[in-house]
């Protein structure tokens, strides 16, 4: 399938209560495809959050659609939260993880939190999360940041890749 792809994610501080930093995030994608097959000739991602950090503590709460029409039904939206807490000294670039996960569209234990434990290390191109994730950071993506906190990137690609890697993902760590 062949991709054209265009978005734009935005995160901004809302303050500080107590000990916490909350920040409020959002972000909408155009997917515009070949339209063969099982696919619609154009799909959307969209998403919204808000999160609190405070050291070695976060939480975060969204919903998020992935979708020809976002947010139309429950179906086609996914509400989920993560709490996560650092184990060890906090800001550290290796430190181990613990925390809760739902998901309301997760294919397995749909509507039930999973507890987790993960190894995140984080290099100046990498980040890694044993045993799930990998993340490439080149060099050169298109963000843009007013501060130490708010970032607003936006992403384009005429084609997407055959493995389906992109560059300059929204969200990732720095």
């Amino acid at each position: 399938m062949r991709e054209r792809r265009t978005g734009l994610d935005t995160a901004v501080p809302l303050g500080k209560s107590g000990d916490y930093a909350f920040s409020l995030a959002g972000g909408l994608e155009h997917i515009n495809t070949s339209g063969h097959g099982y696919f619609p000739g154009e799909l959307y991602k969209a998403s919204l959050g808000l999160s609190a950090f405070n050291g070695g503590v976060s939480f975060s709460l969204g919903a998020r659609s992935d979708s020809d029409r976002p947010y139309n039904s429950s179906s086609e939206t996914d509400l989920g939260f993560n709490f996560t807490k650092e184990l060890g000294a906090s800001g550290a670039r290796g430190a181990w993880l613990a925390g809760l996960n739902y998901s309301s569209r997760r294919s397995f234990l749909r509507g039930v939190p999973i507890p987790f434990l993960s190894y995140r290390y984080i290099s100046d191109k990498w980040t890694f999360f044993a045993p799930f994730l990998v993340q490439w950071r080149p060099g050169g993506d298109m963000s843009y940041r007013t501060g130490p906190t708010p970032a607003t990137r936006s992403t384009w690609s005429p084609l997407s890749s055959p493995s389906g890697l992109r560059c300059g993902c929204p969200g990732e760590r720095r």
